[in-house]
C-alpha cells in the first residue's frame, strides 16, 4: 500500500510540473501560429488581389530565403527538390579549383586564398580578388553557397573564373 500512496504522489508532483510549464509553451504555439497565419494571409491577398498572376512555390521560396536572409550569407533553404544534389556536393564526388572565399556585407565575393599547388594557385589569383563570373555567369546577388555550387564540380572537369586583381584588399 506504501508503495501506491508513493507512485501517486510521484504521479501528481509530474502533472504539476507539466501543468506549470505547459503555458510557455502553449504561449510559444499561439505566437508561432499567429505568425503562420500572418504570413498565409499575406500570401492569399497577393496571389488573388495582385495586378497580375504571381507564382506562388517563388512566393514561399522568397518569403523563407528573406527570412535566413536576415541571419547571416551562409544559411539557405535547400528545397526537397533539391536536397538529392545539395547531399551529392557534400559527399566529396565533387571538387573545387582550390581557393578560399568570404562574402562581405555588400554581396561582394573574395577569394580568401588560393590552396597552394592548385589549379587557382596556378592560375594566378590571388588573396583579395573579386570574383565576377563563373563560366561567363555573373555571379552579383548570389550567397556564397550558391556561388559555390557553381564553382564546384565533378572531378576532372573545367571551370572558367573571371576575378578583378584589387592589390590585396
Amino acid at each position: 500500500m506504501n508503495r501506491e500512496k508513493s507512485a501517486w504522489i510521484v504521479s501528481i508532483i509530474l502533472v504539476a510540473l507539466l501543468a506549470f510549464d505547459m503555458p510557455a509553451t502553449v504561449a510559444q504555439r499561439d505566437n508561432d501560429y499567429a505568425f503562420v497565419r500572418t504570413l498565409v494571409d499575406i500570401q492569399r491577398q497577393v496571389v488573388n488581389n495582385y495586378v497580375v498572376p504571381v507564382d506562388q512555390q517563388k512566393l514561399e521560396t522568397a518569403a523563407i530565403d528573406g527570412m535566413l536572409a536576415q541571419l547571416d550569407p551562409y544559411s539557405n533553404y535547400v528545397p526537397p527538390d533539391k536536397q538529392e544534389g545539395f547531399a551529392l556536393q557534400l559527399e566529396g564526388n565533387f571538387k573545387g579549383v582550390g581557393i578560399q572565399i568570404m562574402q562581405h556585407d555588400d554581396g561582394a565575393i573574395r577569394i580568401v586564398s588560393p590552396i597552394d599547388g592548385s589549379p587557382a594557385y596556378r592560375a594566378g589569383v590571388q588573396a583579395g580578388d573579386l570574383l565576377l563570373k563563373v563560366d561567363g555567369t555573373p555571379i552579383v546577388g548570389l550567397k556564397i553557397n550558391d556561388a559555390a555550387l557553381k564553382i564546384k564540380g565533378k572531378i576532372g572537369t573545367e571551370v572558367t573564373l573571371t576575378v578583378r586583381h584589387t592589390s590585396g584588399q
